[in-house]
Parts: structure tokens; sequence; C-alpha cells
């Protein structure tokens, strides 16, 4: 989203009188222009929906770390979510994990080269996922951040259907040995065809001396 377009949603919320909830959880892994901006950006000196902006972010996307999931609550939100204290009793991270979170997240030499340096890597990634599948005339739709593409695999379908989707998706599962997920689990629910593909699944072959 662009600044105006943050103006004229914050505006919105201030007129309605309501809350709103970020989605954030795929700001890191950015590689792409236009760039990312956070609505923690957009609230900036608008003191009258500071209370109402509440942003979600994900760790285990940014650091690219499986099953390591960590939030952060803010005083505003017992406020207004009476549920927020059970969950937050619930799902409390343990001591440890907070403290070293806390440490590399404050670390700015640390979170400016882990930025640098993961945008690199994803820009690569991608750009080799998408000429590869090029190569091969399976394109991609355009994309500027996320760990993974969205593949047009429908001209390989038997069958304009979901199940022509699944009957493609095992031959590249158990055939090709490739994981991906089908358009079907991504709740992509009319046109049979798309399939998400990771970029960790894009490797580049080592060179090999005879």
């Amino acid at each position: 989203m662009s600044y105006d377009e943050i103006d004229t949603l914050l505006d919105f919320v201030a007129s309605k009188d309501i809350h709103l909830i970020s989605d954030e959880i795929y700001s890191g892994p950015t590689f792409g222009s236009p760039p990312f901006i956070s609505m923690a950006q957009g609230v900036s000196g608008r003191a009258n929906v500071l209370a109402r902006v509440h942003i979600v972010v994900s760790l285990s996307k940014d650091l690219a770390s499986l099953g390591f999931v960590l939030a952060r609550s803010t005083p505003t939100m017992n406020r207004w979510c009476p549920g927020h204290k059970i969950c937050r009793a619930s799902g409390s991270s343990p001591r440890k994990l907070n403290t070293s979170s806390l440490n590399f997240s404050l670390d700015k030499a640390f979170t400016a080269n882990y930025i640098r340096e993961n945008t690199k890597r994803l820009k690569r990634r991608h750009s080799l996922l998408v000429k590869g599948l090029e190569s091969i005339g399976i394109s991609c739709l355009k994309s500027n951040s996320g760990l993974f593409c969205w593949v047009d695999m429908r001209h390989l379908l038997n069958s304009n259907t979901f199940e022509g989707e699944m009957e493609t998706w095992k031959k590249i599962v158990y055939d090709v040995g490739l994981n991906i997920s089908p358009g079907s689990s991504c709740h992509c629910a009319t046109n049979p065809g798309g399939s998400a593909c990771a970029l960790l699944t894009c490797r580049r072959r080592r060179s090999t001396s005879p």
C-alpha cells in the first residue's frame, strides 16, 4: 500500500471509531519494487488513531525458522480485546526465547545486515526459480515479496477441473519429487491449475571438477 492509501484507511478508522489490525507477517521477505510500507510508518504523527492500530508480524517468516512462533503485545491491546490476557497466558513463549529475540532485534548492526543479506538471497532465489520455470514453458505471477511463487500450470492439466489439478500435482510430487502446494489447498476455488512453489525448492547446482 502507498502512503496515500494508508492515510485513507486511517481516516476511515478514525471516522468509524474502529480498530485496525495490520497483518504484516510477510513484511520481512521483501526483495523487489515497490518497497513495503509498514502501517507503523503511516500512523506516525497521527495520535488520534495510534492506539487503534495493531500490527501483527512473524519472526518465523523473517528468519525462515519453521515452528518458531513469537508475538509481541502492547498495553493498549488489553483495553480493546478482553480475550487477549487469556491468549497471552496460554500461549506465552519461554523467557530465554523472549530474551534472545529481544537482544538481536535491538542489535541495529545485526538487523541491518540481516535485512540486506536476506533481501539479496531472496531476490536471487526468486530469479533462479522464475527463469528456470520459464525455460520449460511455465510462467509465474509477478511478485516482490514472500517465500514462494504462484505458478501457472493450467496448460499441464488433462482437464480444467480440480480433479485434473490434483492428478497433475500427484505426478509432480511422486514422479518429479518436487513438493508444491496445489491451488485448491490455498483456497483458490475458481481457477484450477495454480500452484504455490517455495523459493527454497530452487538451488543452484554446484560446479564439480572432472
